[in-house]
């Protein structure tokens, strides 16, 4: 069982909740360790694990991540009062929201049954507009057609309605009547004057967005209707109420403590490149650097491109794809950020600076990096040896890969 405190977040690539255990047991023992910097913290489990027991920096180069990783270390003071005024208007904004589509909306309900005509909801999606697809010839969505037309990517919108997933991820990512409640969630925590409180209740947002996408596990891609049974499980994801799911999820988050300022020092958070962190705090002989870099080419701001978004409300700018020169089919936003730590050119460049820096300051270096992954574990190896004494652990793990059924068996190695 585990013995160290969790949190739900995200459905997240590369967690390290099943290994959590092997990296927080060697930190907490060895009392000479005062702070604990989580160099790549992505949702923060080993940052949340370890702050009881050592001083946490958090940093990822991903905002998203930063945002959750500021929530859950430092949490914020959002009293009862407050939560019931805030749900209050989002009730309302969402209503407002929905009363403007209103016939996209009460045409999407007639789909969300059991003898669905999977053909007739299929076209239905085919035919939703958005700044990707800005026309439809369904007079059903002639709504979001008229939001779509006053919406420019990359530019303030002129509608005052807040529609950014509306316009952008409409029977894609999320149902209709789900867009319109994340658009009315997003909204209200925008008017919200207090910065921890607005992390904590995006970091709400963002958990359930995640669990609630029509997606696999990530947001690189939308699935779509193809038949029956894929019609059947993206209106069973399109069912879900993001609101009342907030609710539930925040109800969570109060009982852990995230919603009750406990009067410590925050921990402090960086949203910088690995480099320009370390570069940034200060490092001693009392300092461990926890790194978990990217294994793989596909970088996280595209896999979780939507929740940069959410966070942003920017109404971005859409990327192409450099091969077909069109607008890519994820719907990514323009200037994605991109580790080094993800080109096979330069990762293992990126881990011979990550580690002489942790020396040339005196600081412990633990990395966790798996078997699979672009540079050869025992390059890692070599490089940490010209610099540390070097122990090495390797965990056996089970890997589904990005929602598919097959499993295989991967090794996670953590050195020391």
């Amino acid at each position: 069982m585990n013995q160290y405190n969790e949190i739900p977040t995200l459905q997240y690539m590369g967690s390290k909740t099943r290994i959590i255990s092997h990296i927080c047991e060697p930190i907490i023992k060895n009392k000479s360790i005062k702070t604990v910097v989580d160099l790549f913290a992505g949702t923060g489990s080993i940052g949340y694990a370890l702050k009881a027991h050592k001083n946490i920096i958090s940093n990822d180069l991903e905002y998203y991540a930063y945002i959750i990783n500021h929530a859950i270390l430092n949490g914020c003071d959002f009293s009862v009062t407050d939560e019931i005024s805030f749900w209050n208007a989002v009730e309302q904004q969402s209503a407002s929201l929905q009363a403007k589509v209103c016939t996209a909306v009460t045409t999407e309900n007639k789909f969300f049954i059991d003898t669905v005509d999977y053909k007739q909801y299929q076209l239905f999606c085919e035919k939703t507009p958005s700044v990707f697809m800005p026309q439809s010839d369904d007079p059903r969505l002639k709504e979001i057609l008229d939001l779509v037309d006053q919406v420019t990517p990359g530019k303030a919108p002129t509608v005052e309605t807040p529609c950014l997933f509306l316009t952008y991820y409409a029977n894609a990512y999320f149902g209709i009547a789900q867009c319109c409640q994340i658009d009315a969630i997003r909204s209200i925590i925008g008017q919200i004057e207090d910065e921890r409180t607005r992390y904590v209740l995006l970091t709400m947002l963002m958990s359930v967005m995640s669990a609630s996408a029509s997606t696999t596990t990530h947001f690189a891609q939308y699935l779509k209707v193809k038949s029956k049974a894929t019609c059947n499980n993206l209106i069973g994801k399109r069912k879900i109420n993001i609101i009342e799911s907030c609710k539930s999820l925040l109800a969570e988050y109060r009982q852990a403590g995230l919603c009750t300022a406990d009067g410590k020092a925050p921990s402090v958070c960086y949203n910088l490149d690995f480099s320009n962190c370390l570069d940034s705090i200060s490092l001693n002989n009392e300092t461990l650097v926890y790194a978990d870099p990217p294994y793989f080419k596909e970088h996280y701001s595209r896999y979780y491109h939507v929740l940069n978004t959410v966070c942003l409300y920017d109404y971005p700018a859409m990327a192409m794809n450099p091969q077909t020169h069109e607008l890519s089919i994820g719907r990514y936003k323009e200037d994605r950020s991109v580790s080094d730590f993800g080109k096979k050119a330069k990762a293992l460049g990126a881990f011979d600076t990550l580690i002489t820096k942790c020396s040339n300051a005196g600081a412990w270096l633990m990395i966790s990096y798996s078997d699979n992954s672009i540079v050869d574990i025992s390059d890692i190896q070599a490089l940490a040896e010209k610099r540390y004494d070097v122990l090495i652990e390797k965990v056996e793990l089970s890997h589904s890969k990005q929602g598919r059924s097959s499993i295989s068996k991967v090794d996670e190695y953590i050195f020391i």
